[in-house]
């Protein structure tokens, strides 16, 4: 992935093609992507739909709402909550972005057996104590958070301790610098090869082996940076004159 974005992106034009590691390159300002996205993508490369990944196992009957995911016997995928055929599907288990789910918390399917899976990411914030409170009230069951990336790639995920996401260290390289600001560059996205982007949160890397038995890193208190309102009218005119 280092090399394709070396050689298929502006990293090409601008960045020494030399370089072997991941700090040897400038970090990404989040709002320079979201405003020129076009300068960082790779012509004619589209990812696939992964699977469901399931923390407790193997899938029960999941509906996955608003998010395309590989569909198995089990998991079914559906346009949003008001789709006629959820209700006969009788989901055990839920899966959707979190936005989603906090509009659909009065709407959604009845109380559940399994699990609920709250979809986060950049641009969605991470799942707040407030979120898993209200999701555990309406569906009864466990909450767990997975971090997708820009086209829905699996980056970090929850398991039954609650303590932290793990990372998949196949698909995302994180970074903790100053002042705990979260850097990700992605290594499973053939569309876009991001190398340290900015991901505008802010959180902890732990590295020390989960109870669960899992050795990956771990993303904890993972939260929005706190910006200042005069920095976030700069940066707001700046994108409106762009």
């Amino acid at each position: 992935m280092l090399r394709s974005a070396v050689t298929k992106t502006r990293y090409a034009r601008d960045y020494d093609r030399d370089a072997d590691r991941f700090e040897q390159f400038p970090k990404i300002d989040l709002l320079e992507f979201l405003c020129h996205p076009e300068r960082y993508a790779v012509a004619n490369a589209k990812p696939s739909p992964e699977r469901l990944h399931y923390p407790l196992g193997e899938a029960p009957r999941t509906a996955v709402v608003a998010r395309a995911v590989g569909e198995t016997r089990r998991v079914r995928c559906f346009s949003g909550f008001d789709a006629a055929e959820l209700p006969a599907f009788a989901p055990q288990s839920l899966a959707a972005p979190l936005d989603a789910l906090r509009v659909a918390v009065a709407e959604g399917p009845p109380p559940l057996r399994n699990a609920v899976i709250a979809f986060t990411g950049i641009l969605e914030g991470p799942l707040t104590p407030e979120d898993g409170d209200r999701f555990w009230r309406r569906y009864q069951v466990p909450v767990f958070e997975q971090f997708l990336g820009l086209d829905g790639e699996l980056l970090a995920w929850e398991c039954e301790m609650h303590h932290g996401l793990h990372v998949r260290e196949d698909a995302a390289y994180f970074e903790s610098c100053e002042q705990d600001r979260l850097v990700v560059s992605f290594l499973a996205n053939p569309r876009l090869p991001l190398l340290r982007l900015e991901t505008g949160l802010v959180g902890r890397l732990i590295t020390e082996p989960c109870p669960c038995g899992q050795t990956s890193p771990r993303l904890v208190d993972v939260r929005r940076r706190t910006v200042r309102r005069s920095t976030a009218i700069g940066m707001a005119t700046a994108a409106a004159v762009s």
